[in-house]
């Protein structure tokens, strides 16, 4: 341990003498001072300026002169009261009289109004029906209920309501019936069609011999007759008009 404390101081001892040998630093040169800065001159003292001179006083204006009095007007002479006239005497207020009543003219009596006629309602055509041998309805022959038919137009049912076309059947005698039924009640009723006469038949004949396809002569055109067999038949009434040539 005492070595160690000799070798300690002899460092320090080492270190003081070497900062003794060291040679002192320079030191450095002093700044020069800086030139002082001028000082600004003085302003001169403006000259006070000089007062204004005082307004001289406005004279004072005349009073105007007074106005002089108008003249007192005359006094007008006082109007002389106008001589009394003498009042004729009212004469008595007459007697309100009522007015006498007009005669009445005689008035002719007015005729009456008369009503316009009323106008006949048209009534539906409803054929009439009988009782078949076989419990079928039949409708009676009847040329409102045919001319109804062949035109196209609806036909009123016994039982109220339309008939209903539902087919057409040919016989072999030339005849044909309709079987229609109603739209109300659901009856089922048989239309028996004439055969054709001979003027339809010729009329048929004529226009096959002029080589056009005859029409129905009661359907009228548009209707054209179609081949069954032998026969030329119509297809809404079933009834043959002619043969096949």
């Amino acid at each position: 341990m005492g070595i160690r404390k000799v070798k300690k101081a002899v460092k320090t001892a080492a270190k003081r003498l070497a900062k003794k040998a060291a040679p002192a630093k320079k030191t450095a040169p002093a700044r020069k001072a800086a030139p002082a800065r001028k000082v600004a001159p003085v302003k001169k003292a403006t000259p006070a300026k000089r007062a204004a001179p005082a307004r001289k006083p406005a004279p004072a204006k005349k009073p105007p002169p007074a106005k002089q009095a108008a003249p007192p007007r005359k006094a007008v002479p006082a109007a002389k009261p106008a001589p009394a006239k003498a009042t004729a005497p009212k004469p008595a207020p007459a007697k309100a009289t009522a007015p006498k009543p007009a005669p009445a003219k005689a008035t002719a009596p007015k005729p009456a109004t008369k009503t316009p006629p009323e106008r006949p309602v048209a009534r539906p055509h409803r054929p009439k029906a009988k009782m078949g041998p076989d419990g079928i309805l039949i409708l009676d022959e009847d040329k409102v209920l045919q001319k109804a038919f062949y035109a196209g137009q609806q036909i009123h049912s016994p039982m109220g309501g339309f008939l209903q076309l539902l087919g057409v059947r040919s016989r072999d005698d030339g005849t044909a019936i309709a079987l229609m039924e109603c739209s109300t009640s659901s009856l089922r009723y048989l239309m028996e069609l004439s055969k054709a006469t001979k003027g339809e038949r010729a009329q048929v004949k004529s226009v096959q011999e002029a080589g056009e396809d005859p029409d129905c002569p009661r359907h009228g055109a548009g209707v054209r007759l179609f081949r069954a067999g032998k026969d030329l038949e119509c297809p809404l009434c079933g009834i043959a008009y002619g043969k096949v040539q």
